[in-house]
Order: C-alpha cells, then structure tokens, then sequence
C-alpha cells in the first residue's frame, strides 16, 4: 500500500489459522501483501533476483494456505547446478517436507486444511538437526545430513519445484493456494522469536538473508496474482 490508499478497508484478523474476525475500519499503515496460486500449471511461479549467500544455518518462515493436498506442492524451492534440492519446503498429501543439500525428511506436521498457518523450518549443519515449527509451537524435531553447507548464488523459485536450475517444472509440483511473510535467515531462530512472528500475520519480519519485499518485487509469471488481505 502507498499513503494514497489509506481509506476505510475491510479486513480479516488471522491468529494461528484461524480467521477470528471482520472488520470495517479506517488504515493509514501498510500492510502485508499475499501471493496466490489458483491453478496447477508449469507456468505460475515468482523467480527471486536476490541472490542467497553460503550457509551453516538456516530458518525459513512463511505464512501459507491451501486446501491442496494431492502429490508434492512445493512453496520454496532453492537450485544449485550440483543440486537441484539445494532446499526445498513443500508439502506432500497434507504434510511438511524439508530437503537441505539433496537430504529429505517428512515432519508429519499437516499443514494443508484451508486455513492460515505460520511455519518455520529451523537447520543447523553441525549436527543435521531440523526443527519444524507451526503456528508458533515446536511440532517436529529430526536430522539431515551433517556438516554439508548450503552452497551459494543459486535459483530461488517460490511456487515450483526445480528439476534443473530454473525450470524442469511439473503441474504436479505446483503450489495451489496462498503465502505470505516468506522471511530467510542464516542463522537458527529460537521459540521466542518464533512464537513472536506467528501472532499476526501484519507484522512483517525480515529476514537477513531473505525479506518477503525481496519475493513479491522477484519476476512473476503465468497468473500469479499479488492481492492485499484488506480490501477497500
């Protein structure tokens, strides 16, 4: 939003999934925007232009949506010409599933209910150890491979998984629904900071790899649609 769209907006409240209210109200702040996916296609994707550094660590955070639950629905997917699951975040038959540098692992946390959730995958590469966070509490702990680094100046594509860097896209793969908040950090974010994040939705994070403003102003293609939760 621009200070020129302040106004009377209608909005909805999300805390942990669950829509809680409507409301008609005057806004003079900016607020965060949404992508949405409304089909499956090849065609439907946000190419990031920032570039991610090395990293030891990782947390990934993302508010998400969807009521797709049929084969593998990727949110994130991170190519290296060595790897093309460099880092992967998707679901799969209503599940999370997180791929660090080629190694993969099921949380079993389920995420696909046609409502809002917050989620946060936690990595560190000294002992493989992943953490899976939803709605702002610690679901799933297990390992991936130790001490592999995530490798650089790779392809980030929200939307798609990657078969090769950069494309290699399959309608199956594709993400049916809406996100919000994408944030990346290269380091390993503790409960607090977490829980802090899945209150609401309208506060950004930013994270100091990657910022949701880095995603929404990537190269969009096919129909993604970038919507605003309030509508005037």
């Amino acid at each position: 939003m621009k200070t020129s769209d302040a106004g009377k907006y209608t909005c909805t409240a999300v805390s942990a999934g669950v829509a809680t209210s409507k409301s008609v109200t005057r806004v003079t702040i900016k607020e965060m925007r949404i992508v949405k996916f409304t089909r499956e296609s090849v065609t439907d994707y946000i190419v990031v232009k920032r570039k991610l550094p090395a990293m030891a660590r990782l947390t990934v955070c993302l508010w998400m949506m969807t009521s797709k639950s049929s084969s593998m629905r990727t949110m994130i997917s991170y190519a290296v010409p060595a790897n093309y699951n460099e880092m992967i975040l998707y679901n799969h038959h209503k599940t999370l599933y997180v791929h660090v540098v080629g190694s993969g692992w099921n949380s079993r946390v389920l995420v696909v209910d046609g409502q809002w959730h917050h989620i946060c995958a936690t990595w560190d590469n000294s002992a493989g150890q992943t953490v899976i966070y939803k709605d702002g509490v610690r679901r799933a702990q297990g390992s991936l491979k130790k001490g592999p680094v995530i490798k650089s100046g790779g392809s980030l594509i929200i939307g798609q998984d990657q078969d090769k860097v950069g494309g290699g896209f399959q309608k199956y793969q594709s993400f049916v629904g809406e996100l919000t908040g994408i944030n990346i950090w290269n380091r390993v974010l503790g409960l607090n900071e977490i829980s802090a994040m899945s209150k609401n939705r309208e506060i950004p994070a930013s994270g100091n790899v990657l910022t949701w403003n880095d995603v929404i102003s990537g190269t969009k293609y096919g129909q993604v649609q970038i919507i605003d939760s309030c509508k005037k």
